[in-house]
């Protein structure tokens, strides 16, 4: 992949870390990043694969505030912002995780239940809504995104180190994961499994075998988790771009709002790869904006909202003394008013 290229295709994945774990794993994850061959499937078009996918970790904020994306997990921080309306104008996390620490079945039915279930609620998104597309506004959706749960555990803390004991009805007793993934993955069979689990080596050990498949598996579901919310993303943006689209001839018709997501499904492609569909979506973008233009220039552009403006005073003073104006394209040039 060009470089150029790969330094544009980077998505965001949040991670809410309420006992500090994410020290421990970064180095882990990062050493299986950027994620490799992803290929998303959309009932639109042929299979699409992505060679190479980066990842910027971005530590979860307070509503109020934003988290600023890092490269590949470095470092993380926070500005302040206002949800636009108008899709296509900010970055948000693709996938977000909640690193879980809990050794014991006691600590898990008293808090860390709880805890799990107020975050997945926090977030808006349960296994029927943002996964399906079945509820949430347009909005929601142009901001789609897939949950994950990582139970970290260190290796011989807790009630998880040891083998599972057999109680003399002839049942072991049940792990955490497995009580996590009954309580959060769904009972359907088409259910998606939402969980993973990584046990980290203690200090001055090898890594063991099992810590390499359980991070096969959390890859696999988080490149899962990530085409899942794309797809969703690509599809609203899609639908929406139409309906603006078979509005063009109705009063109050907006060129920039459609404009703005055209871009906005065209940036998507970008972030996550796939370069010939973004530079499709910008030459469609460059064709509409040369055509308001033109159709502006012959008078055919002042209906329902397709005028642009022209400029203002200060703008066009200082484009003047920047730039000569006889090489300015003779279609912007007819947009200048006369002094």
């Amino acid at each position: 992949m060009d470089p150029s290229q790969a330094a544009s295709s980077n998505v965001t994945v949040e991670y809410t870390d309420p006992s500090g774990l994410f020290p421990q794993i970064q180095s882990i994850i990062e050493s299986k990043l950027p994620l490799k061959n992803l290929h998303w499937k959309s009932p639109t078009r042929p299979v699409r694969s992505i060679e190479s996918l980066r990842i910027g970790f971005v530590s979860a904020q307070p509503e109020s505030a934003e988290p600023k994306p890092s490269s590949d997990g470095a470092g993380t921080g926070t500005v302040t912002h206002r949800r636009h309306q108008i899709p296509g104008l900010r970055q948000t996390p693709y996938l977000k995780v909640f690193l879980l620490r809990c050794d014991d079945n006691d600590t898990y039915k008293a808090t860390a239940r709880k805890t799990l279930r107020e975050w997945i609620k926090a977030q808006g998104a349960s296994s029927t809504s943002q996964s399906t597309g079945t509820a949430g506004s347009s909005q929601e959706k142009h901001d789609a995104f897939e949950w994950l749960i990582l139970h970290v555990v260190q290796d011989g803390d807790g009630a998880e180190k040891a083998p599972t004991p057999t109680s003399k009805w002839g049942r072991g007793t049940t792990t955490i994961l497995e009580k996590v993934k009954a309580d959060f993955n769904g009972s359907s069979k088409t259910a998606v499994d939402r969980v993973a689990q990584l046990r980290l080596p203690k200090t001055g050990t090898t890594k063991s075998p099992e810590l390499a498949e359980q991070l096969e598996d959390l890859i696999d579901k988080m490149k899962n988790g990530i085409l899942a919310s794309f797809d969703l993303r690509v599809a609203q943006y899609e639908e929406d771009i139409k309906e603006k689209d078979s509005q063009r001839s109705l009063p109050g018709w907006n060129f920039c709002t459609f404009f703005i997501l055209k871009e906005g499904l065209a940036r998507g492609f970008e972030n996550v790869g796939l370069f010939d569909d973004a530079l499709a979506g910008y030459d469609e973008l460059s064709a509409g904006l040369d055509a308001a233009i033109r159709d502006q220039v012959e008078g055919n552009g002042g209906q329902h909202g397709g005028e642009l403006l022209t400029s203002s005073s200060i703008l066009l003073e200082e484009a003047k003394k920047h730039w000569r104006l006889d090489l300015w394209p003779m279609t912007v040039r007819k947009l200048i008013p006369p002094n």
